[in-house]
């Protein structure tokens, strides 16, 4: 079944989110202060948007748990392909 995570305006599919990666991501948390993950969201209209995760653990009530804060990087890939771009041009 999926689960889908939602940051207000958009949604993340827990297809990037399977059960190997949330392994793979507590296992870095023993060590990390923090674990990013790139994966494509899905805004309310439809569109796919690149995405960066941030996952930290917080406690609440005394038990662990996971914090997830997305943001879309449109703007950032967009950028970087166009000075890409004008450096190939010069």
């Amino acid at each position: 079944m999926a689960t889908r995570f939602s940051s207000g305006r958009s949604w993340i599919s827990s297809a990037a989110f399977d059960e190997s990666i949330l392994h793979n991501i507590n296992e870095s948390l023993a060590s990390l202060k923090h674990v990013m993950v790139q994966a494509s969201g899905v805004r309310r209209d439809g569109t796919l948007f690149p995405a960066e995760i941030f996952v930290n653990r917080v406690a609440l009530a005394n038990e662990a748990q996971l914090c997830f804060s997305i943001r879309d990087v449109t703007a950032r890939h967009e950028t970087v392909s166009k000075l890409e771009d004008a450096q190939r041009n010069c």
